[in-house]
């Protein structure tokens, strides 16, 4: 059974940071280390191999270590490109990765109250949907309905009061999201 305590203010309470602040943190120490690491070292020498003979195959990648590392980077703001000059001092490399994984798990935070506050304040977007007539629902789609033009009577999957007549706009009803208003 829960206490209805978010993670955030466990979080807040127990005064630690999140497991992704964590990863990331240890993500960029690792980093570091290995950037200071001698030339003849092999996690040093794997850090930075390139394949030398293939291609990577058309269409969507698998996105690699260093993708991943170049995109907390850039969440970090720090530059990729001065990576290894930031990382060459190793105390104020440190205080670097404390203070950016420090702020962008702030940001994250804030973001995830933000977005607690709308739910538990019971606001739905309204823009772009329509009202079910029978049950009062705010359904919010992307979609538009078929027939929008016409004066058909627009109804919500969920609302079993009346079925619509139109076999589309019942699928479309299907794909689209409806909130209780």
């Amino acid at each position: 059974m829960s206490s209805g305590i978010p993670n955030t203010e466990v979080l807040e309470i127990c005064k630690i940071s999140g497991i992704e602040a964590f990863l990331i943190s240890a993500q960029l120490s690792w980093t570091g280390h290995v950037i200071r690491m001698s030339e003849n070292r092999l996690p040093k020498q794997a850090f930075y191999s390139q394949l030398e003979h293939g291609t990577r195959s058309s269409g969507g990648q698998w996105k690699r270590y260093k993708d991943m590392l170049k995109h907390k980077l850039k969440a970090c703001s720090i530059d990729p490109k001065e990576l290894e000059t930031l990382a060459e001092d190793r105390s104020s490399w440190r205080a670097m990765c404390k203070a950016s994984v420090q702020h962008l798990e702030s940001v994250r935070v804030a973001e995830l109250k933000k977005k607690r506050s709308i739910r538990k304040a019971g606001r739905r977007p309204t823009a772009g949907g329509f009202t079910c007539v029978t049950c009062g629902r705010i359904c919010a789609s992307l979609l538009t309905p078929p027939n929008s033009s016409s004066s058909s009577v627009i109804r919500d999957p969920s609302c079993r009061r009346l079925s619509p007549s139109s076999v589309s706009l019942q699928k479309w009803l299907n794909r689209s999201r409806c909130y209780l208003g």
